[in-house]
């Protein structure tokens, strides 16, 4: 309330100075009048110049607030974590889907399973048979020797020869090739619906994306 009456009454003397000056018309007079019109046009000025910085002060703050919120968004849409289980299980489909590929030309061409090499009789098919198991290592020897895989086969994919199932019978005419997905990516996918030796159905997450 002071602050105000004080402000009034700056404002009715400044008034009062000038049409004194206007009346008198002296040379102090008018120099008066401009030196009060400077001051209230500086005055006014820095107001104005302080009432624009504290505006772009507070877009600057929305501005970074709405990048931030963006930005937070963004990291939770793409979730890190489950891009890197979803490189994951594409590293294990491709594996899948070269073994099948490599078993189904090696019966094409040579009448029997890779696994049943030097044997009079073929040992026992593999059933959910993780490509780790001795009978699979020596298969996929075989397969590499034959040229139906390629000689980095084991270097690019051995990490996930445990996590890779195959089930064949000797005929060669289906082979199946699991894999249990990691990510929500590929446990969504229409083809992750079979237990690991390729058979219907299973239930989440105890199901495989196989390759048959």
């Amino acid at each position: 309330m002071q602050e105000r009456q004080l402000t009034s009454l700056l404002d009715i003397y400044i008034l009062e100075i000038i049409m004194e000056g206007i009346q008198k018309k002296s040379f102090s007079a008018k120099f008066t009048i401009l030196i009060v019109i400077l001051v209230i046009l500086a005055v006014a000025t820095i107001f104005s110049a302080i009432y624009l910085l504290v505006k772009m002060n507070n877009s600057k703050q929305q501005i970074n607030f709405s990048i931030g919120k963006d930005t937070a968004s963004l990291i939770l849409t793409i979730d890190p974590a489950e891009q890197l289980k979803k490189g994951e299980d594409t590293q294990r489909r491709n594996a899948v889907t070269q073994v099948r590929d490599a078993i189904l030309a090696y019966f094409s061409l040579n009448n029997q399973a890779p696994w049943c090499v030097g044997s009079v009789e073929c040992n026992a098919n593999p059933s959910g048979t993780g490509l780790n198991d001795p009978q699979m290592v020596s298969a996929i020897a075989e397969l590499i020797k034959s040229g139906e895989l390629k000689s980095d086969f084991p270097t690019r994919f051995s990490k996930y020869f445990s996590e890779i199932f195959v089930t064949a019978p000797q005929t060669g005419s289906t082979v199946i090739v699991c894999f249990k997905p990691a990510s929500n990516s590929f446990l969504k996918d229409s083809n992750t619906k079979y237990i690991k030796t390729g058979e219907t159905p299973c239930t989440l997450p105890d199901c495989y994306w196989c390759a048959r």
